[in-house]
């Protein structure tokens, strides 16, 4: 009888022992894509996959300490198949699928995004962070082309297998005539060409400090020469140039308003714009109308065989693409953005907000009396969409045809009330660019091919604003209607030589308008300007490609004004050997169109450029000279880039340099020039990356009629430095940056005119621009997460700090007279100062 208990206890004991063993070992199955993380970090490798073969399956974990063991042990209990490429990664596959891991050649870091076509299919597929890509394992072997920016396409039969992984290892691009690019330079995405420019691709882009989506814009002034003294992105200073001597492009097309929220986003598009060419000196002779740097971005240019498209969300603004195929050889990509503020305010808004409207006449309010109420409020939104519509009618032929429209829209609100009446008033500011182009490119043969293009943009800056407490109001405007026509013709007799040569035709109109009703004025100028334009361009990469030459010369043709220019431009690239190389860049520019500043009076102290003709008069033709020298070290990835310039701007105007001392409301013709040394250190280990770029400059204005003739220049930056650091996870990335710099000059009041009653409106200043400014400096931080990573979709998270420490940095100072009572004047000091702490965060799905 007790045996038998015994036995009926030990037997129910066991039992339940059983099930409670059972059930711990379930609990303690995994996820296997959270073990092969574990083994990541404990063996300091990593795996190559894509989500989907695994997202399923869940393991158990072994104790072996042993990788091989581990490995054979996920073999064995998952049917998967794992390979390993290097030293440090390995990949996994799927039965029934052909495991595609693209790397560099060089570094054996994966290539995200990298573009895999089956030839004769419409089947394409993109790889994942890790550099992969799963296809189907045909029935029969299947070729396949592997693509990437700035690589050389590979091409290789793959299939049919049960199990296979295919290592695809890329090299830089050596195609003699296009830009031999070195490695990426700060982050992916950016590149180094031996022609001395920079190129962005905004689908390889990776991550830059502050930065929470792409903005083409904010990134060019992480290059060494491109600053933005007043922190916005619609005044890029090139080398010390003022922003309205650079070139905008848009697929060719002159764009004449850069920003949104006047200045602090790029108002072009980043999904419809794949590339973006820098030029800094050295520029291709079909560019003309600057004299100090070229900003050409092109948007995406080939027919795609499915739908893709992006969308995101951040806290300023929403923005969607999408590239729609109608057929095999049509299709049309388009791309939207507008504000959300109308909807809610945000943090960067509103910190936006304070940066745009201080010190004008929106936050420039005082209530009249005790007894009064006044209020104030402004209604502000911005947008933008641009199109692309792509013909392919024949393999040899392409047409193209544009369009681009960009706003900003802002209402003024005022109000004032007591018992006995109610006073309102209504200020309105409209900024637009329309633009339309359309583009027809043939290849003749192996050796001929040809363009012709034709583009109209019209710019317009309006303002209307309303005195409340009296019947004066004053209207502004200002338009640019540009027509260009342009043709082209390309020969290629070898493939080390080209030869370009084309016509343009430009003819630009800019009418300046302004109506005051105290004092009553009216005044409507307009001016209109026709060009003729040749330009010749030889590329040549003689020796095996070890010499890079690209010579060119535009000539130019003014009728109304009798100007003729001849206008040379060059560059070299040689290498020495051991990764190093000399370069040398040279080119004469000039420009019929600037850009007029005046402060506080203008679009209701809000935008405060207005663009000006030159007429032969007043407003002569800008002309720049420029040459620089440089010594490059490209080797274990390590870019060392040392450069020497010197630049010589002529026939600049003091109405387009932004004057707000004792030459404010002086008319004189003059000229800057600009030296200094600008470096980049550039180093990129596995997942980690480090860059520095340094520049010294010094740049002088010589105005004769003015004293003293020579003097510092409103743009002058002597030291400026940026450095970061970044680091990537796969999933996971993360860049830490620092820039500093000296503070730009500014002119004080003489001795102690700061706090004495004037007996008249005029300052008395000391000599101009021997003040300097307290030095800038802010720290930024960026983060992105891939939430979700699979074969026809993904989801990333991207979060940015901008000025993490909250530095309240000074940008400007200047001095204003203000009537304190009949006959006297005082003089008060206007601070303008940077973005305070901004965060801001982003949603981006990719389909």
């Amino acid at each position: 009888m007790r045996s038998n208990n015994f036995r009926r206890l030990f037997l129910s004991t066991s039992f339940f022992l059983l099930i409670g063993l059972n059930a711990g070992l379930a609990q303690d199955a995994v996820k296997l894509s959270d073990y092969l993380k574990s083994l990541e970090q404990q063996y300091d490798i990593r795996f190559s996959y894509a989500s989907d073969a695994i997202s399923d399956i869940s393991i158990t974990p072994t104790t072996t300490a042993n990788l091989a063991a581990n490995l054979e042990y996920i073999k064995a209990r998952t049917g998967l198949q794992i390979k390993q490429i290097n030293a440090r990664y390995y990949s996994i596959s799927a039965p029934d699928s052909i495991h595609i891991v693209v790397l560099d050649a060089q570094s054996g870091l994966p290539l995200p995004n990298a573009n895999i076509r089956l030839v004769d299919q419409t089947t394409g597929y993109t790889t994942n962070a890790s550099g992969s890509s799963y296809i189907p394992n045909p029935a029969a072997p299947i070729f396949i082309q592997v693509q990437y920016l700035g690589y050389q396409t590979q091409g290789l039969n793959v299939g049919p297998v049960e199990f296979d992984t295919v290592v695809v290892q890329l090299r830089p691009s050596v195609d003699q005539l296009e830009e031999v690019l070195l490695q990426p330079v700060f982050t992916q995405g950016i590149y180094r060409t031996n022609d001395g420019s920079y190129r962005f691709n905004t689908e390889k882009f990776g991550l830059l400090p502050g930065i929470a989506e792409t903005d083409v814009l904010q990134i060019s002034q992480t290059l060494p020469g491109v600053e933005s003294v007043d922190e916005t992105v619609s005044n890029v200073n090139v080398r010390g140039g003022s922003n309205g001597e650079n070139l905008l492009l848009w697929d060719g097309i002159r764009v004449y308003q850069s920003g949104h929220f006047y200045g602090l986003i790029s108002a072009i598009n980043p999904y419809i714009t794949e590339d973006v060419y820098i030029y800094r000196n050295g520029t291709h002779s079909r560019y003309g109308e600057s004299v100090s740097g070229v900003i050409d971005l092109k948007a995406k240019d080939e027919i795609t065989d499915g739908i893709h498209g992006k969308a995101t969300l951040n806290l300023l603004h929403a923005n969607a693409f999408i590239d729609l195929p109608l057929s095999k050889k049509l299709s049309v990509m388009i791309a939207g953005r507008r504000s959300l503020n109308d909807l809610y305010e945000t943090p960067i808004y509103n910190s936006y907000s304070e940066r745009v409207f201080q010190d004008t006449q929106i936050t420039n309010l005082a209530t009249p009396n005790a007894q009064s109420e006044l209020k104030a409020s402004e209604d502000f939104n911005f947008y933008d969409l641009s199109a692309k519509l792509l013909f392919d009618p024949t393999a040899k032929d392409k047409f193209r045809v544009n369009f681009l429209v960009i706003n900003n829209a802002l209402t003024f609100n005022q109000s004032l009330s007591n018992d006995a009446f109610t006073l309102s008033e209504t200020s309105e500011l409209d900024q637009q660019n329309i633009a339309a182009g359309i583009s027809w490119q043939r290849s003749w043969n192996s050796k001929w091919s040809s363009s012709i293009e034709a583009y109209r943009s019209q710019y317009n800056l309006d303002a209307a604003n309303f005195e409340l407490l009296t019947t004066a109001f004053d209207t502004q405007g200002n338009e640019v209607i540009s027509f260009v026509g342009r043709g082209q013709l390309v020969y290629r007799p070898k493939n080390n030589l080209q030869w370009e040569a084309g016509y343009e035709f430009t003819e630009t109109g800019v009418t300046n308008s302004d109506q005051t009703t105290t004092p009553e004025f009216r005044r409507r100028v307009k001016e209109v300007l026709v060009g003729h334009n040749l330009f010749n361009q030889l590329s040549w990469n003689p020796f095996q490609g070890k010499t890079q030459i690209n010579a060119g010369l535009r000539l130019t043709h003014y009728p109304k004004i009798n100007e003729y220019r001849f206008e040379p431009r060059f560059n070299l690239h040689q290498k020495l050997g051991g990764g190093f190389a000399v370069e040398f860049h040279g080119e004469f520019k000039s420009q019929s169109i600037s850009q007029a500043v005046a402060f506080q009076n203008e679009f209701l102290g809000v935008e405060n450029r207005r663009w000006i003709q030159a007429n032969g008069n007043e407003v002569p033709l800008i002309t720049s000279k420029q040459w620089s020298s440089g010594l490059v070290w490209n080797k274990r990835n390590w870019l060392i880039n040392l450069e020497y310039f010197e630049k010589a701007v002529d026939g600049i105007s003091a109405t387009t340099q932004g004057f707000q001392n004792q030459f404010a409301n002086t008319a004189a013709i003059g000229s800057y020039q600009v030296y200094g040394l600008e470096l980049i250190i550039n180093k990129r280990w596995r997942g980690l990356g480090a860059w520095l770029g340094y520049t010294y400059s010094n740049n002088d204005y010589q105005f004769d009629s003015f004293d003293p003739q020579v003097f510092a220049n409103n743009l002058d930056i002597t030291h400026s430095l940026r450095t970061a650091v970044s680091y990537d996870l796969g999933r996971f990335s993360t860049v830490f940056g620092l820039q500093w710099r000296s503070g730009k000059p500014f002119t004080d009041p003489l001795g102690e005119a700061l706090s004495a009653v004037q007996d008249d409106m005029e300052i008395p200043f000391n000599p101009p621009n021997q003040q300097r400014l307290e030095s800038f400096f802010r720290a930024d931080l960026s983060f992105k997460y891939i939430v979700l990573d699979k074969q026809t979709y993904s989801l990333k998270a991207n979060a940015a700090f901008q000025n993490i420490f909250n530095n309240n940095n000074l940008l400007d100072r200047y001095y204003v007279s203000q009537q304190i009572g009949e006959d006297q004047f005082a003089i008060n000091q206007i601070e303008n100062r940077s973005l305070r702490f901004t965060p801001n965060f982003s949603l981006e799905l990719s389909f």
